[in-house]
């Protein structure tokens, strides 16, 4: 417990630093790829620790969207293995969309004009692969449940900072 404490604070210091380095910066490919690096290495040395099954257990715990899921289970005909795919499904679709976001600024870090159109065309495309995903795993209804109670949270479909609108 002691070493998780100590890791945990010398993470929050690191990322001060990087935020304070950044402050001005925030939308740079650097800022972003230290954060990134940053989070990957505090989460490594929890499961390092904590093993990876319970370090899992622990980040599904701490997510609000997986609590609620839990709660109303049986009300939004969901089971475990159910709710593990949903939370899986939003965890890979939420990654894909910060990567592509990350790509977005630094072609625009090296001066490269981004097509807003292009950008809501992606998103849109990897939100809609996501919900017919789900959509197929736990039903219609579910979804809409799912959805309605704003337990899924799909990108805003508005281009990052700094994206140029065509005329």
């Amino acid at each position: 417990l002691e070493h998780m404490f100590k890791a945990e604070m010398e993470w929050n210091l690191a990322r001060m630093k990087v935020e304070q380095q950044f402050q001005n910066n925030t939308f740079s490919p650097e800022y972003l790829a230290k954060l990134k690096a940053l989070d990957a290495a505090h989460d490594e040395e929890y499961q390092r620790v904590l093993g990876a099954a319970v370090f899992d257990s622990l980040r599904k715990q701490r997510d609000p969207a997986y609590s609620q899921m839990k709660k109303y289970e049986s009300h939004w005909r969901l089971n475990d293995e159910k709710i593990d795919y949903v939370y899986s499904t939003m965890k890979q679709y939420n990654e894909t969309v910060a990567d592509y976001q990350v790509q977005v600024i630094e072609l625009q870090a090296r001066g490269q004009s981004v097509d807003a159109a292009a950008v809501n065309r992606y998103l849109q495309q990897v939100a809609n692969e996501a919900q017919q995903a789900l959509e197929n795993y736990v039903g219609k209804e579910s979804l809409e449940k799912l959805q309605g109670n704003r337990v899924l949270r799909w990108a805003t479909l508005g281009p990052p900072p700094g994206v140029n609108s065509p005329p």
